[in-house]
């Protein structure tokens, strides 16, 4: 009689069945949960690193083409205005020079010309060595 009634006991009934095959699939999508959890948050870490990289890339490309289109033109520009500033000033002063010296020069022969002028009228009569 005991071993019918420990046969019994260890022969699990069609409930005890299904609820041991239910703990099982539990507990199996427990761990498939974990791993799922891990991967995901895996996939998202190089996800966001790809992302920043990418980002970190566009920003750089920004940045060229900024400076090949909007910098450079505008340096070659003001390279371009200094050099014609420079010769507008070398131009000015060479023009002053140039009046300065023809003021002076205008001087010099009016000058001679009042001295050549009061010597032919007698102030200063007297013969002039050559």
């Amino acid at each position: 009689f005991e071993d019918e009634l420990v046969t019994q006991l260890l022969n699990e009934c069609k409930d005890e069945v299904v609820e041991e095959d239910t703990f099982r699939r539990v507990v199996d999508y427990k761990k498939v949960i974990l791993d799922n959890r891990c991967n995901r948050s895996t996939l998202i870490e190089s996800m966001s690193k790809t992302d920043s990289d990418r980002h970190q890339l566009w920003e750089q490309i920004e940045a060229d083409r900024e400076l090949d289109w909007v910098v450079e033109p505008m340096l070659q520009s003001q390279a371009l205005r200094r050099n014609v500033l420079q010769s507008a000033a070398a131009a000015a002063n060479r023009q002053q020079s140039f009046e300065v010296v023809s003021e002076v020069v205008d001087k010099i022969v009016d000058m001679t010309a009042w001295v050549i002028s009061c010597r032919s009228v007698g102030l200063y009569d007297y013969k002039v060595k050559e």
